[in-house]
């Protein structure tokens, strides 16, 4: 009879030390993982429209003077590009219709000089660093325009000349692609054309042209 206290009093200690300091267990909290950045694919091809502004600069010799011009116009753009990692390669043709004008006195001030840009044409390479939808580029190339130089005499008698010059292109630039397949695009353009001679009142020899541009495009991936 003595032992039912002691075997009592033995199993009520085992059961608080097992309520005291038994293994408690604790479920493992879920793992929480982040999504994956998206990453916009510049592979393809594409068009646009685009609005610029350009001023145009003529060097002449020594003894000539022809203004500087200047304008708005419009124009328009199509090409492709290939992309490897961050990395964007695409080649592009460009067409710009311009109305770049300018008037001044000629070398003679009793003659006036005008000088019109009337269309752009390119075809260049693209490079560029790609940040996810955001494009930074450089662009190089060939270019060809149509420019027009005339005099006109204190008479009202204007001498006209007409050519299309071809030179280089570099250029600058951003892309941001937009929701629904469209970009949004800016360039900042220089143009160099070789020299050329114009015939007006008098033989106006190795006039150069130089010229920059802006132009922001609203571009249609496809």
């Amino acid at each position: 009879m003595k032992r039912i206290p002691l075997i009592l009093g033995a199993l009520l200690l085992g059961t608080s030390t097992a309520m005291a300091g038994g293994p408690v267990v604790v479920e493992p909290e879920p793992e929480v993982h982040s999504p994956a950045p998206t990453t916009h694919n510049w592979t393809g091809g594409y068009a646009g429209l685009s609005l610029n502004y350009g001023r145009s600069s003529s060097a002449t010799p020594p003894g000539f003077r022809l203004p500087n011009a200047s304008g708005f116009g419009g124009g328009a753009l199509a090409g492709y590009n290939w992309q490897n990692g961050n990395m964007v390669f695409g080649l592009e043709v460009a067409a710009n219709l311009t109305r770049m004008n300018g008037t001044s006195n000629c070398a003679n001030p009793a003659w006036t000089c005008r000088s019109r840009v009337n269309n752009v044409m390119s075809g260049r390479v693209r490079g560029g660093v790609a940040m996810d939808n955001t494009l930074l580029f450089v662009t190089a190339g060939v270019a060809s325009a149509s420019i027009r130089h005339s005099a006109t005499s204190p008479a009202n008698v204007t001498f006209p000349d007409t050519n299309r010059v071809n030179g280089l292109v570099v250029g600058v630039g951003i892309e941001h692609a937009l929701a629904g397949g469209w970009n949004l695009r800016g360039d900042l353009e220089h143009y160099r054309f070789r020299r050329e001679n114009y015939a007006l009142d008098v033989p106006y020899p190795n006039v150069r042209t130089n010229m920059n541009m802006a132009r922001i495009s609203a571009v249609l991936r496809f």
